[in-house]
């Protein structure tokens, strides 16, 4: 059986393996040789056009992730890409993510690259929008594919020759915002709103609604009293975000230049496109909003809309 290594976590713990060589396609997770758990996904050889069969595999070692906690999110075998996603709930994972979602792929030198690179960006998309706070990493032999248009706010990490002097084995996560964000907060939190719930640790909705409930009831008791509430709805939220009004806020309160003029060009000079099937619109540059699906968009939009609640203070 022949293997090619794809990847491995920062941890050393998560090992991606690309395997050529496989008997059977199968989408589950089975106990290995008691140290790791294997989770393969054979190649289907009608489905992927080819006489010889293949597949995926990913190594996930046990005292890094329990079996319980790997489940299968996609998989995707075809004549331009093979992939496999799978979701894990390691015992320890920093606070700024979730969970951890392990895409590995395997893009056939015979393949269409753009075909492919439509189909992993569909599946991490889709994950991206179910789980905006898990850390994506994407892994495999990409041969002539690239996810650097496809995927501008995944970050490609191998900068190495690996064969000769190609670099097929490539690796892309979207780390890059979440550390932005661990080193952003604490320099935000004196200036955040006391009352701001979302998207902050160890408290949420239920919070918020408990918060609401208490403030009325509490008015309510006294005789003729009234409680008036005002609810508001953004539309396309992320996409109210300017750069420039944000960049003068956080100059305001004297933050690094330097981490802002990273987060002033992370939200400008953005290429987006439509694609319907074989058609593709012209490029358009975006300079307003925030990618989706990211953990550092949503602390942003908070940020500049922070001081709605000063504004309504003397509301009639």
């Amino acid at each position: 059986m022949a293997l090619s290594q794809a990847a491995a976590s920062s941890s050393s713990s998560l090992h991606l393996i690309l395997c050529r060589e496989a008997e059977r396609y199968c989408l589950h997770a089975r106990p290995g040789d008691g140290s790791k758990t294997t989770v393969r996904a054979d190649r289907d050889t009608t489905a992927a056009g080819k006489k010889k069969g293949g597949g995926l595999a990913v190594f996930i070692r046990n005292r890094w992730c329990n079996l319980e906690h790997i489940h299968v999110k996609e998989c995707v075998c075809s004549p331009d890409v093979e992939l496999i996603a799978i979701g894990l709930r390691p015992y320890y994972l920093p606070r700024e993510f979730t969970n951890v979602i392990a895409i590995t792929v395997y893009s056939p030198p015979t393949g269409k690259a753009n075909t492919a690179c439509d189909v992993i960006h569909s599946v991490t998309a889709d994950l991206q929008t179910k789980h905006p706070g898990a850390f994506i990493l994407i892994t495999g032999d990409f041969n002539h594919a690239s996810l650097s248009s496809t995927l501008p706010t995944f970050h490609q990490y191998v900068q190495c020759s690996m064969r000769d002097s190609k670099t097929l084995d490539l690796l892309y996560a979207n780390v890059t915002s979440a550390l932005v964000l661990s080193h952003l907060r604490p320099l935000v939190s004196p200036f955040q709103d006391p009352l701001q719930f979302a998207y902050q640790p160890k408290v949420g909705v239920d919070d918020a609604v408990i918060y609401l409930l208490q403030r009325a009831y509490s008015s309510l008791d006294r005789l003729n009293t009234t409680v008036r509430v005002m609810f508001f709805d953004f539309s396309s939220a992320f996409n109210t975000i300017q750069p420039r009004l944000l960049r003068a806020k956080l100059e305001k309160i004297q933050m690094d230049a330097p981490l802002v003029s990273w987060i002033k060009d992370y939200l400008t000079g953005r290429p987006q496109f439509v694609r319907l099937r074989s058609c593709v619109s012209d490029p358009l540059m975006s300079n307003t909003g925030a990618p989706q699906g990211t953990v550092l968009s949503p602390f942003l939009f908070t940020h500049l809309w922070q001081r709605l609640r000063l504004c309504l203070q003397f509301f009639p």
